[in-house]
């Protein structure tokens, strides 16, 4: 980690695992994103989405060839996977210890995954996760903004931390709504895709989506609702089944690593979770 830091090689929208990254920094970005939008009355599209069982689901193939590219030797790569793959498993129970086991050489196909509470689990996620939102902002997916100081723009596929991922959808430039829709749809197919390369999947249950636009009126702007700009966005099981997901109200307020955010800006979920004195900067 240390290595790939300083070579600058991790995904920039990937804040888990990493030193000096935390849960309400992501929080405070993608609220000051939410900010923007609607300071430019923008279009845009994001989708809040749960990898499924993420440590476990790891392929060691690819969480191979992802860490020696950021430098780990093939050595160190092999040591860890054939002792996980060589490990024999047992339950524990307040009775005793399991007598059959599972795993071990004696299987044919070996156990993937890295194990819940592997010390090696949040840099070996770090370093998957990455190629597969630098394949996003290389698709041309993700938000692009530009700095009217420096007039330079920049873009970035969405935010995540480790396995809660925000895939955003707002180019710059002209875009219809059901172009945006249709966009954030092959976005998150591609994010899909390529977590299922890993060996990964989404869980339809634990995501949602937001289509943010506005409404003009005398000069007037509000924002419009899911009746105004009817759209749907589908992700594929792991059964192969395609689920739609649940899409929210801009004004409707959802959790996001504990803190509640709505893309209008509304703090009225938070301020019911937290005591009046935190938002009274009393907080210490």
């Amino acid at each position: 980690m240390k290595t790939a830091e300083e070579a600058g090689s991790l995904a920039p929208e990937q804040y888990g695992s990493r030193k000096n990254h935390r849960a309400i920094d992501l929080a405070v970005n993608k609220t000051l994103t939410y900010d923007v939008i609607r300071q430019l009355r923008r279009p845009c599209a994001i989708c809040s989405n749960d990898a499924r069982s993420c440590y476990d689901l790891i392929g060691h193939s690819q969480a191979s060839l992802a860490m020696q590219r950021q430098g780990v030797s093939k050595s160190a790569v092999d040591c860890l996977f054939s002792t996980l793959q060589d490990a024999l498993h047992q339950v524990r129970t307040s009775y005793g210890d399991s007598v059959t086991t599972y795993g071990g050489p004696k299987w044919l196909v070996p156990l993937h995954g890295i194990g819940q509470g592997n010390g090696a689990g949040p840099p070996i996620w770090a370093v998957v996760s990455t190629p597969l939102l630098q394949i996003l902002r290389s698709k041309g997916f993700g938000c692009e903004l530009a700095s009217p100081i420096l007039r330079t723009s920049f873009a970035f596929s969405g935010f995540a931390f480790v396995d809660d991922t925000d895939i955003i959808e707002s180019p710059l430039g002209r875009t219809s709504i059901a172009d945006l829709a249709q966009r954030l749809q092959a976005s998150v197919n591609t994010w899909e895709g390529t977590l299922k390369a890993t060996g990964g999947a989404i869980i339809p249950e634990k995501s949602f989506w937001y289509l943010i636009n506005f409404n003009w009126s005398k000069g007037v702007w509000k924002y419009s609702d899911i009746r105004d700009n009817p759209a749907s966005i589908t992700i594929t099981d792991l059964e192969g089944d395609q689920k739609p997901l649940i899409r929210h109200e801009v004004s409707s307020a959802q959790e996001t690593l504990g803190i509640y955010l709505a893309p209008d800006g509304s703090t009225l979920a938070q301020e019911k979770k937290c005591p009046h004195w935190y938002f009274n900067g009393l907080h210490r």
